[in-house]
C-alpha cells in the first residue's frame, strides 16, 4: 500500500514474558481496561474474528441459515472419517458465514463419510460434528471459498460428548435455538457449534482440554447468554440455565452514512463478564442478547476499510419492548495495523494481538484497546483511529512462546508490523497451534 509503513520486529528488540494468558495485565488509563481484553480472549467476538476479531466472538452464531443459491455459487465436496465409528453416516456439516454470523447444518455425510454442498460466493467456516457419543470430536476448517482445494479430506480425532438441555431462568422451560460456541483455553481454537434443538436438547463433541462454552438464547426472550468453564476428559452432562437478559439492536454506518457489514461486536461488564454478539449483516444492522447489567460495547470493523473502532459505554436495558435497547453506531475514520506472525517462515496462528492506545481518548469515543487473533496463515489486522499504540503479541499457551511487545507505534496511515519469533534465543516446541481435533 502506498502510504504503508513496514516494521519487521526481531526477537531481540522486544520484551519477553512467559505468563501469557494467565497473567494479570497492567491497567490502562481508559474506561475499558485490560480485563475487557481478557474477556475478549475467552469469548467467542469477533467474534473473532476472536479477532472479535476475525475469529469472532463467543456467542455470535445465529441459526438463520446459510443461503444455498440455485444459480450462483460454488460446490464443496469431501469425505469425513470418524475412526471410532464403523459407519460414517450422520456427521453434520455446519456452515458458518463469519461476515454475517449466519450458520446452520446444511447436510450430513453418507455411510462412506462423503458430502457435497453448494454455497454463495464468499468465505465460510465449516464445522464437522459427529453424532453424539461417537467417540470423535468436532473439527473446524476456516476460510472455505471457491479457491479451496478439493475434495476436502477430514479425519476427526478422538473426543468426548457434552450434552444436556438449555433452560430459562426457572430451570424447567426449555430454550430452543440456543447458539453454542467453544473456546479452547490452551490452543485458542474457537468455533461455533449447532444450536440446541426446539426442545432445548443439545449434544456437542470436543477433544480433551479446558474450554469456555458460551450459550446464547434467541433475541426477544428476556434471557441473556451464559458462559461455563469446563474441563473435558470424559463424556459430560451439563444442563444450562439462562439468566434474565435484554436484547440490543441497531445499525452501523460510516461517516458517509454507508452501511458497514461484518463488524465484530463485544460487550463487557466488570460484574458480569464479556460476551460477543453476531456481527453486523450486509445492511449494517445487528441484534444480540446480553444478561442484565451495565455494558461497554465495542464495535470493530473489518481491517482495510479506512475505519476505526468505536466504544459506547453504559449500555443498559431501557424498555420492556424488543429490542429493549436500540443502539445506532457511526464508525470514525481510521487506519489498519496489519502483519504476519511467523517462526522460521512458518505462520503462527491464534496469537492474540492487542493494540493499547496512548494518550487521552478521542472525543465521543471512549477508547479502550482493540485485539484480534491471528489467522491460520499467521496474518492479523487491527482497525484503529489515528494515534500512538503499544502492541502486545500473546501466543496460545500450548506453543510455549513468550509474549512480545512493541511500544509507541505511531499510526497515522496504514502500518505493517511483522513479528518473527525464531531468530531469538528461545527455541519453540510447536510452530503451529494444534487443532482441537488432532
Amino acid at each position: 500500500m502506498k502510504n504503508s509503513k513496514s516494521i519487521v520486529i526481531s526477537g531481540l528488540s522486544l520484551i519477553f514474558r512467559r505468563d501469557l494468558f494467565s497473567k494479570q495485565v497492567k491497567a490502562v488509563p481508559y474506561r475499558l481496561t485490560v480485563p475487557f481484553l481478557l474477556a475478549l480472549v475467552t469469548i467467542l467476538l469477533a467474534l473473532l474474528p476472536l479477532t472479535w476479531l476475525k475469529r469472532n466472538a463467543d456467542t455470535a452464531i445465529a441459526a438463520e441459515g446459510v443461503t444455498i443459491p440455485s444459480t450462483a455459487g460454488f460446490n464443496i465436496t469431501g469425505t469425513v472419517t470418524c475412526p471410532a465409528a464403523a459407519d460414517q453416516a450422520g456427521i453434520e456439516v455446519f456452515v458458518w458465514n463469519p461476515t454475517t454470523g449466519d450458520g446452520s447444518v446444511v447436510t450430513t455425510t453418507d455411510s462412506s463419510g462423503a458430502f457435497a454442498i453448494m454455497l454463495d460466493n464468499g468465505s465460510y467456516e465449516l464445522v464437522f460434528n459427529p453424532p453424539c457419543n461417537s467417540g470423535c470430536a468436532s473439527q473446524n476448517i476456516s476460510r472455505i471459498s471457491d479457491t479451496t482445494e478439493q475434495p476436502l479430506i477430514v479425519t476427526l480425532s478422538m473426543g468426548f460428548s457434552i450434552s444436556g438441555t438449555t433452560f430459562a431462568t426457572d430451570d424447567s422451560t426449555p430454550v430452543g435455538n440456543t447458539s453454542i460456541y467453544a473456546f479452547n483455553r490452551g490452543t485458542a481454537n474457537q468455533y461455533g457449534l449447532p444450536p440446541s434443538k426446539a426442545n432445548g436438547q443439545y449434544c456437542i463433541n470436543l477433544s480433551g482440554g479446558s474450554y469456555d462454552l458460551s450459550f446464547t438464547p434467541p433475541a426477544c426472550t428476556d434471557l441473556g447468554p451464559v458462559t461455563q468453564a469446563i474441563t473435558v476428559s470424559e463424556n459430560l452432562t451439563r444442563n444450562i440455565s439462562m439468566p434474565s437478559g435484554f436484547t440490543v439492536a441497531g445499525c452501523i454506518i460510516d461517516e458517509a452514512a454507508s452501511a458497514v457489514a461484518g463488524v465484530d461486536i463485544y460487550a463487557y461488564d466488570s460484574a458480569v463478564g464479556g460476551f460477543g454478539l453476531a456481527p453486523s449483516k450486509a445492511d449494517g444492522c445487528y441484534t444480540g442478547t446480553l444478561p442484565l447489567g451495565t455494558f461497554d460495547i465495542q464495535f470493530i470493523p473489518p481491517g482495510g476499510m479506512g475505519l476505526g473502532y468505536q466504544t459506547i459505554t453504559d449500555v443498559v436495558n431501557k424498555s420492556n419492548s424488543c429490542p429493549n435497547t436500540t443502539l445506532p453506531v457511526t464508525l470514525p475514520p481510521g487506519f489498519t495495523i496489519s502483519g504476519q506472525i511467523r517462526c522460521d517462515g512458518e505462520p503462527i496462528e491464534n496469537v492474540f494481538v492487542y493494540a493499547d492506545p496512548m494518550g487521552d481518548p478521542e472525543p465521543d469515543n471512549d477508547l479502550s484497546g482493540v485485539g484480534e487473533f491471528s489467522l491460520d496463515d499467521g496474518t492479523y489486522d487491527l482497525p484503529v483511529v489515528s494515534g500512538t499504540y503499544d502492541l502486545t503479541f500473546t501466543p496460545p499457551p500450548v506453543t510455549g512462546f513468550p509474549e512480545k511487545k512493541v511500544y509507541s507505534a505511531p499510526v497515522h496511515s496504514d502500518v505493517v508490523i511483522n513479528v518473527e519469533y525464531c531468530p531469538t534465543l528461545y527455541f519453540p516446541m510447536i510452530l503451529k497451534v494444534p487443532s482441537d481435533d488432532s
